[in-house]
């Protein structure tokens, strides 16, 4: 089989087995399941992956690269710091709605490498990004001019951890888009100024 025919054959592969993470988990996920799904030997699967952790590491990098286009997109599509912030948080309640919070916590215990690769993703990517956000809004008025941009950046990035903490928020009781919702409010609301809030305002793709 040519490179190119097992490029496609691969992403296929990982566009289907993140759809089915994001329903169903990662735990619970066989391989033959993945095989059934797409209507092919797993020995063809196996051409391409080693085993469950490699297509798991796989499926992480083939989501932050989708990620990180996307964003790119909306930077240069957003008029302004507050416009960015809340087209960019539309698009994590969106892609979250179908998202079955066990994937985070199964890949913090049982596959520590692609945790690693998100965990970068987000200490990395992430918080340059919504450091650059914040010293935009400063700087143009959109955000308080006394927030502390390295401190809101990093609370930003560790709300995660407390909304993946089970201990906090059962899954059973809270659900991970509420969680994330409600999260997105105190974010914005907290560092907006007078200027900023009336732009906010004017967005009712998401309740702020």
């Amino acid at each position: 089989m040519k490179s190119s025919e097992n490029l496609v054959l691969l992403e296929n592969l990982l566009k289907h087995a993140e759809m089915m993470f994001m329903k169903q988990g990662i735990k619970g996920l066989t391989m033959d399941d993945l095989a059934k799904e797409m209507g092919m030997s797993k020995k063809t699967i196996y051409a391409l992956i080693r085993d469950k952790e490699h297509l798991v590491q796989e499926v992480m990098n083939y989501y932050v690269k989708k990620e990180v286009k996307t964003v790119e997109q909306i930077r240069k599509q957003a008029k302004n710091p507050i416009e960015e912030m809340v087209l960019i948080m539309s698009h994590v309640l969106q892609t979250t709605k179908e998202l079955n919070p066990q994937v985070l916590f199964d890949m913090q215990k049982l596959y520590p490498k692609s945790w690693q690769i998100f965990h970068d993703y987000r200490n990395g990517y992430i918080f340059n990004f919504i450091h650059s956000n914040i010293e935009a809004g400063i700087k143009n008025d959109y955000y308080r001019s006394d927030i502390e941009t390295d401190i809101i950046t990093k609370f930003y990035l560790g709300a995660i951890n407390v909304i993946t903490d089970q201990a906090l928020f059962p899954i059973k009781q809270y659900s991970f888009v509420a969680l994330l919702q409600a999260y997105i409010q105190y974010h914005l609301r907290a560092i907006v100024s007078q200027k900023g809030l009336q732009e906010l305002l004017q967005y009712k793709d998401i309740k702020v």
